[in-house]
């Protein structure tokens, strides 16, 4: 009975030692299914990672490429644009030679005649226009023709007037020296024909939108504007901007010419200009220091002879080519 009972202990505490060592065995192989699977998920991760990598590594490969071919694009395009750059300055030029080369063929002095129409006291006109470039006058000696480059007549609007004078814009703005004047008796038309009214805008006006619209479009120039403006009145020169100075009668004025033959006044005074509406504001301040007085023919007629110049320069942003 004794070496049972004893048997017995000894089959408990083995069943109690394996239990043990079989609870341990069952961590240790949840602990091993748990490091299993990190690995696994670790092993998915960097096949994933070396996936990635190699399609980093392939799309790579096709930026550099990619990278190389717009490399010789752009060489390619770099020697397109020095040529087009080229050749821009090229038709530039040929454009100005070809441009002044008509302006001098219409000839460097070109005279236009305008007539305008009757007024109340007025019952017969004197003058016939023939063609556009011909007229005929009655005076007390008989009837004669005269000839000029054109004629307007009394219908004529302001928008014709300046479609002839308009191209001369351009030449002064490629470096020719422009003058555009108006010539008559008193009445003649000649504040209407160059400074016209608000509805009806002259040839300075409508010059100084052209110059800017001409200017603007000159994307490859940058330019400056600056302007004076006189008047000569009783062999006495004065400064309309200056409106002291003009007070003064303009003693200290004096006409002069420069190393290019070029003709300036000395110490007037000069603004600059940014756009059309400036030169008009500045072009309208002018005007209003002039010498007027009622004749019989204009309640308002300009008793001087009025200067209004605008000197440009212009200079080439590829080339650095200044004109003056």
């Amino acid at each position: 009975g004794d070496v049972y009972k004893r048997q017995e202990q000894e089959l408990a505490s083995a069943k109690k030692t394996l239990s043990i060592e079989v609870e341990k065995v069952n961590k240790e192989l949840k602990q091993t299914r748990m490091e299993v699977h990190k690995l696994k998920e670790s092993n998915r991760i960097f096949s994933n990672e070396r996936n990635e990598a190699e399609e980093v590594k392939q799309e790579a490969e096709s930026l550099k490429l990619k990278l190389s071919t717009y490399e010789q694009q752009l060489s390619k395009l770099r020697n397109e644009y020095s040529n087009l750059q080229k050749d821009y300055q090229d038709e530039t030029l040929q454009r100005k030679r070809l441009y002044n080369l008509v302006e001098e063929m219409k000839g460097s002095i070109r005279v236009y005649c305008r007539i305008r129409p009757p007024n109340n006291r007025e019952a017969v006109s004197v003058v016939k226009v023939v063609d556009k470039f011909t007229v005929k006058a009655k005076t007390a000696h008989g009837e004669f023709s005269f000839l000029f480059d054109t004629v307007f007549d009394c219908d004529a609007t302001q928008e014709e007037v300046f479609e002839c004078t308009k191209s001369l814009i351009q030449c002064g703005i490629d470096g020719y020296n422009v003058c555009i004047f108006a010539y008559g008796q008193t009445g003649a038309g000649k504040t209407f024909t160059i400074q016209g009214t608000k509805e009806q805008p002259g040839i300075a006006p409508r010059s100084f939108e052209e110059m800017e619209r001409v200017l603007v479009s000159m994307t490859n120039c940058t330019y400056k504007m600056e302007c004076y403006m006189v008047e000569l009145y009783n062999d006495i020169l004065s400064d309309l901007l200056d409106t002291e100075e003009a007070k003064r009668s303009g003693s200290q004025l004096h006409i002069k010419e420069d190393m290019k033959r070029m003709i300036y006044i000395e110490g007037v005074k000069k603004l600059g200009i940014g756009n059309a509406k400036e030169a008009k504001e500045i072009f309208e301040k002018g005007l209003k220091n002039r010498k007027t007085s009622a004749t019989d023919k204009n309640a308002n007629s300009s008793r001087s002879h009025l200067i209004f110049t605008i000197l440009i320069e212009v200079i080439n942003k590829q080339n650095a080519q200044r004109t003056v």
